[in-house]
């Protein structure tokens, strides 16, 4: 079977003629020396010199026969009549031979190409990415109502928009070079809602906790000037056109509106009489107390400045400036904490609170169900404080 393709390879069959002759087929196997492998390059001599291309020839040869058995190894290890014949050592590879294996793939250049390309519009895309991250600052979708809801506390993306354009009418905020000012209103909007520490808001935005107190102190400050109007005091004609069906009996037909103190929290101050000031013995803590009235209808009308949370409820209330907006004739309703029917009935108003049974063994038909009703209608100013409660800022122990 060898014999044929000798004679094939040979260029002149008398070349087997002498010793000398088969030293010279020996020396032109690839490998030195014959193999018994069909396969092998050295199964017959090739390399002669009166071929140009033999000697480029040889090289690939070897490398396709080494990859072709690389190939074939699993195969033959999983032959049952392989089983218990012992594992031939492996031929060296070197690093040409490696590479030359690894390239070896059924894709064809087209295919090729077409990885390539994709491979490039990712690594695009993915750039596009990244810089569209740099510039998206809070991490809050702005066209999802929900999202602006929970985390400003406005009710819808129109009213943010709606702020923002109005408060750009009239200021310039700084800090625009270092971030847009609808990022500095969501982010001082986020600072009350959630309670965010600045810490936190810098690594959301990328800035310096330094410029976020600095944007933070800015705003805070317009939006006071800008937004304290909202809070006005109603004509008694349109709080008894807007009165709810619940107040719309004799005895609460002139309700004006409904009072209560609410506190915040403060850390210990430094001073003594700071601390004398604020520090409130029935809370057992450091507080601000302010005044807020609601309306029947459930809407802020009034809200004090805080004072130290060691006023009481009726200095608070002579002080504060309430009693100015008081009119003849109105009602106020109160727990029954505010002894203040003589601060209005100088002013010709009175005051309507919860019946108690002092002096008396109980309270009669008519006192339960006006205490019922009255209790109904307080419910509001829970809410009411409730909903400011919401914003998380004033839940925390402020500074």
């Amino acid at each position: 079977r060898r014999l044929p393709l000798y004679f094939v390879k040979l260029p002149r069959p008398q070349a087997f003629a002498s010793s000398a002759a088969i030293s010279f087929v020996l020396f032109q196997l690839p490998l030195g020396s014959p193999s018994d492998d069909p396969n092998h390059p050295d199964w017959v001599p090739h390399i002669f010199a009166h071929r140009a291309s033999s000697s480029r020839r040889s090289p690939a040869a070897l490398r396709r026969y080494h990859r072709a058995s690389s190939r074939m190894r699993p195969e033959v290890a999983d032959a049952p009549d392989a089983a218990g014949a012992p594992d031939a050592p492996d031929a060296p590879m070197d690093e040409e031979e490696i590479t030359g294996v690894s390239c070896e793939t059924d894709l064809s250049s087209a295919d090729i190409d077409t990885l390539l390309e994709e491979n490039r519009r990712l690594q695009m895309e993915n750039q596009a990415l990244k810089e569209e991250t740099k510039t998206v600052y809070g991490n809050v979708d702005l066209k999802n109502d929900s999202e602006v809801e929970f985390f400003t506390g406005l009710p819808s993306s129109g009213m943010f928009w709606a702020l923002l354009h109005y408060i750009l009418e009239l200021y310039t905020p700084n800090f625009s070079a270092k971030i847009p000012h609808w990022s500095q209103l969501l982010m001082v909007l986020m600072k009350l809602r959630l309670g965010l520490l600045n810490k936190d808001l810098s690594s959301r935005f990328g800035i310096s906790p330094g410029t976020v107190s600095k944007v933070f102190h800015a705003w805070i400050n317009i939006l006071s000037v800008e937004l304290s109007p909202c809070i006005l005091w109603p004509k008694a004609d349109t709080v008894r056109q807007r009165l709810p069906k619940l107040c719309k009996v004799p005895i609460l037909r002139n309700l004006r509106c409904i009072i209560d103190c609410s506190e915040i929290f403060i850390e210990r101050p430094y001073t003594f009489k700071a601390r004398t000031q604020t520090f409130s013995s029935y809370k057992h803590h450091n507080m601000v107390k302010f005044l807020i009235a609601i309306c029947p209808s459930g809407g802020i009308c009034f809200i004090s400045k805080c004072w130290g949370g060691k006023v009481s409820d009726l200095e608070l209330t002579r002080h504060c400036g309430f009693l100015d907006f008081i009119q003849s004739g109105d009602l106020v309703m109160a727990d029954r904490g505010f002894p203040i029917e003589e601060l209005l009935a100088i002013r010709g108003a009175s005051l309507i609170v919860p019946a108690y049974t002092r002096g008396k063994t109980q309270l009669t038909r008519q006192e339960v169900e006006v205490s019922r009703r009255i209790s109904s209608v307080r419910i509001q100013v829970e809410k009411t404080i409730g909903q400011l409660k919401k914003f998380h800022l004033l839940q925390r122990i402020i500074p």
